[in-house]
């Protein structure tokens, strides 16, 4: 499974030094944080590196476009980009419209393939979101291929992690989705919330499941499934078919959320650095680590990276490294190439015992750890896994 950088504010030297260390197979750029003339220098930079260019198109701001609040940054100076009523893309007119400009902008960019825009579908499944979402998945191809270009184009779904909690609408939205015809060659998928805290909601074992089923049908019916913000989740879905997960450097470029466009809060400290076990699959922070691995050495990955963490990162720049260097492991780890999906669940969950009997071991020495560094997610993840399991009759 390949690991994208999620590109955003503040990149300095991260993507560089993580193409430069092949950590990471690609970049997703985000237009809100890049502006048109230095993005074409930045794909002129990497077009000899070997790896994916990807754009997205983050059309799913559009709907917000009223908020006062909203930082748009860059975005709103390509010329693609406007703000919308959901009214207006209710008309496939609409829409074809907006795949012309969108295209007519792109086109000209020298990236590997091409993502196509797509709105916010914010609550529900069964609702007028849901079906200008489809729409816009049904139309990407047609439009597309009128143009003389023979890149692959991923069709955008960025899904709100509530919609997951009705999982009939969910199981009919997927239905939908097989059946649609002239099929853009994949999707660039991103499950995101509004809250401040979505970790909390990414972890719920029903988005995991939904996450997980959604790259499995999909690959079955012939997408390829890339997965935006996917960090430490991402290879679950690389077990049941995704070909990419990515990940950024600050919390909302591994997480979706639509704070990172509407901020609800202003200031606050910097985080403190943390350090990605492969064993914990979690991020303990750095003052953590010494005394972690003086129980469990194993704690730490033995990873080029670790350098770095003697006593901690001189900048954030290797923070990430670390990050990255860690979850391509996981991701090689536990998605062998070639294995079918029974065998990769087997795999991620006999690491998730693994990881889980490593937390007990703190515990039995008292070993009190910050709340992001426990392994509450652990139980979540594992009961996604199992329910994935007996909805796909695997295992």
């Amino acid at each position: 499974m390949k690991l994208y950088a999620q590109h955003g504010y503040g990149v300095g030297n991260k993507i560089s030094e993580g193409i430069d260390k092949d950590y990471i197979d690609g970049i997703i750029f985000s237009p809100r944080d890049i502006k048109r003339n230095t993005l074409r220098k930045k794909l002129k930079k990497y077009e000899d590196d070997n790896i994916d260019l990807l754009f997205d198109p983050q059309l799913y701001v559009s709907l917000f476009d009223d908020e006062p609040a909203l930082k748009k940054r860059y975005l709103d100076t390509w010329n693609y980009y406007r703000g919308y009523r959901k009214s207006h893309l209710e008309q496939t007119k609409s829409i074809d419209d907006i795949l012309h400009d969108y295209y007519k902008s792109i086109l000209p960019l020298k990236t590997t393939s091409i993502i196509s825009p797509n709105i916010y579908l914010s609550k529900s499944f069964n609702s007028i979101e849901a079906v200008i979402a489809k729409n816009f998945i049904r139309r990407a191809n047609p439009i597309f291929k009128e143009e003389e270009d023979d890149r692959e184009i991923y069709a955008s779904l960025i899904i709100d992690w509530e919609a997951f909690l009705n999982k009939d609408d969910f199981e009919e939205f997927l239905d939908d989705l097989t059946l649609i015809d002239n099929k853009p060659d994949g999707i660039y998928l991103v499950i995101g919330s509004q809250s401040l805290n979505p970790q909390e909601e990414f972890y719920i074992s029903d988005v995991i499941s939904g996450w997980m089923k959604l790259n499995y049908v999909l690959t079955l019916n012939g997408y390829k499934v890339i997965n935006g913000y996917s960090d430490i989740l991402s290879p679950l879905f690389g077990a049941v078919g995704g070909i990419a997960g990515a990940t950024g450097w600050w919390s909302n470029l591994r997480y979706f959320k639509m704070e990172r466009f509407i901020p609800k809060r202003s200031g606050g400290r910097m985080p403190i650095p943390r350090y990605l076990s492969t064993l914990l699959y979690n991020r303990i922070k750095f003052d953590e680590l010494d005394l972690v691995s003086s129980i469990i050495p194993e704690v730490k990955n033995n990873l080029t990276c670790d350098e770095y963490y003697d006593p901690e990162p001189n900048n954030r720049e290797e923070e990430m490294l670390q990050s990255w260097e860690a979850l391509k492991f996981l991701n090689n780890k536990l998605t062998s190439e070639g294995s079918d999906v029974e065998s990769n669940l087997k795999m991620i969950l006999n690491h998730i015992k693994m990881a889980n009997n490593a937390y007990n071991n703190l515990k039995l020495n008292n070993i009190r750890l910050d709340n992001k560094s426990n392994g509450d997610h652990l139980l979540n993840i594992e009961t996604a896994i199992q329910e994935f399991q007996d909805w796909a009759e695997i295992g």
